[in-house]
């Protein structure tokens, strides 16, 4: 069953499950972060007042300075790691790409791997992967790295704005860089192969 409640700074409307109450929960529009909760007043609206730490009354032409108490970094981080969680994704279409580019360079890999004996991976941790589990170990460990790229990147974007989507990016550029260099490699022995005939 889902709930409805208010930001108590901006007053931006938001719908959530009932299994969230008392989890905390940022604003998508101005950040404030408060805690879901539905026993506060209900508006006229029908949505309830989730419970937050009241701010101090300014004059509309001062800025607004909230006063929040002090937290450790460790404290922070899990808050933003349960924020993360919660939340949207911010870099969807990033990692949309960045999990499309790697799954072509997974496949040229495993072309390249089954097809021409002379052919190896120049990644010596994926080599060393392959060696050992051969290709089911080899797409565990691909997808795993894809996986921890896009977390992290999720996790950075929300504490340093920009650079998240500049990792993905990077990854994107990485991944597409593999693919058509085994493109090459591919051409490649496909040429040697009808020089050879």
């Amino acid at each position: 069953m889902a709930i409805k409640f208010l930001c108590s700074r901006c007053g931006k409307p938001y719908t959530t499950a009932r299994d969230n109450l008392g989890r905390m929960a940022r604003c998508r529009v101005c950040g404030f972060v408060q805690v879901v909760s539905e026993s506060a007043e209900t508006s006229a609206s029908g949505y309830s007042l989730a419970a937050a730490v009241p701010e101090p009354e300014v004059h509309r032409s001062a800025p607004a300075v909230v006063h929040r108490p002090a937290r450790s970094k460790g404290e922070s981080w899990i808050q933003l790691l349960q924020t993360t969680a919660m939340g949207d994704g911010r870099l969807q279409g990033y990692s949309v790409c960045l999990l499309a580019a790697s799954v072509a360079d997974l496949f040229m890999t495993i072309t390249l791997l089954r097809q021409y004996p002379g052919a190896y991976e120049s990644n010596p941790v994926a080599r060393w992967i392959y060696d050992r589990w051969n290709i089911a170990g080899m797409v565990l460990y691909k997808f795993a790295l894809v996986g921890f790229i896009i977390a992290l990147s999720e996790l950075i974007e929300r504490k340093r704005p920009g650079w998240g989507k500049f990792i993905v990016i990077l990854g994107c550029a990485g991944a597409v860089y593999a693919f058509f260099k085994g493109y090459r490699l591919h051409g490649g022995f496909d040429a040697g192969h009808l020089e050879g005939d």
